[in-house]
């Protein structure tokens, strides 16, 4: 796999896009599509790169849009240096406007925060939905189930 690289697995359409994170074992992040239906998965990943915002544009600009988007706040509230492995939650409330900003997403799209970190002083799930709800975002949480306009065993099955 290399970023910007498209395959077919299965019932599944997947982007790799390049993740800016452990970079010497080339990381990945993945859209997925099936169904007319996509959905962005970026965990581990600190701010994308500019690569990655231009493959995600072009399957936009391809009809490509997103009806959920996950991406990743690892690290909570803790500052990070500037080469940190992952985005704190503003980083990942950031990265949920920039998709909207960019038009990359769909009206209805579920933005979605995950891979969170209890070694990074994470707050409780009622915080960190305060937090990021002005972000347009929610927090995942152990056992949640959602669908892309299908029932979510359809979209996984």
């Amino acid at each position: 796999m290399a970023p910007g690289q498209t395959f077919e697995a299965g019932r599944y359409r997947v982007t790799a896009l390049r993740a800016r994170h452990a970079e010497e074992q080339q990381a990945l992040l993945y859209l997925v599509e099936r169904g007319g239906r996509s959905a962005l998965y970026a965990a581990d990943t600190r701010a994308f790169h500019g690569e990655t915002w231009a493959v995600l544009e072009r399957l936009s600009d391809e009809g490509v849009r997103l009806d959920a988007a996950i991406v990743e706040g690892t690290m909570g509230f803790k500052e990070l240096p500037a080469n940190g492995q992952h985005l704190t939650l503003r980083g990942c409330g950031e990265h949920h406007e920039q998709l909207r900003a960019r038009g990359l997403t769909t009206p209805g799209c579920r933005h979605l925060a995950t891979h969170f970190s209890p070694a990074a002083g994470r707050p409780p799930h009622e915080e960190t939905a305060a937090f990021l709800a002005p972000y347009g975002a929610e927090p995942a949480y152990d056992g949640m189930e959602g669908g892309l306009g299908v029932a979510p065993a359809a979209w996984f099955s």
